[in-house]
């Protein structure tokens, strides 16, 4: 996203940020060229930093991804994806793995405001997740003697 779209990036920041989620104030991409006398994008390594947001541990310091806690890494994985790829269509399998409740409750009203255009599919068994959606937002699929139904 650095490279491709740094409005982007940006954008993400703002989402995961005290105005949104609340997760991160920053995420800082360091570069540092290679030993290759060339000077392009493609011939230096990058360092992804992020700053978690205040009353986070962390908050203030600057933190390698596998720093992180599982779920900020699952929702910046997921946000980055929504953001990146802009499908019209997206499978997320339990969206709710690693994601604290109160934390999933502020990622689905998101998903919901800023990916209106986006269908999101979601497959899960949490109820955390299902009390969430709207009636008409919800599908049961139930499979049973060789035979799917959905309703």
């Amino acid at each position: 996203m650095w490279q491709r779209n740094k409005p982007l990036l940006q954008e993400l920041t703002h989402l995961v940020g005290p105005d949104h989620l609340d997760l991160l104030s920053a995420i800082d991409v360091l570069t540092f060229p290679t030993s290759t006398s060339k000077e392009t994008v493609l011939d230096h390594q990058f360092i992804v930093l992020f700053t978690p947001g205040q009353g986070l541990g962390g908050s203030g310091l600057q933190l390698s991804a596998s720093q992180l806690s599982r779920g900020t890494r699952r929702i910046l994985s997921l946000l980055s994806s929504l953001m990146f790829d802009q499908r019209a269509v997206v499978l997320l399998e339990e969206p709710e793995d690693s994601i604290h409740p109160g934390l999933l409750h502020k990622l689905l009203g998101l998903c919901r405001a800023y990916f209106a255009d986006t269908q999101i599919i979601f497959s899960t068994h949490s109820q955390d997740v299902l009390n969430q959606l709207r009636p008409e937002e919800l599908r049961l699929v139930t499979a049973s003697d060789g035979a799917t139904r959905a309703r």
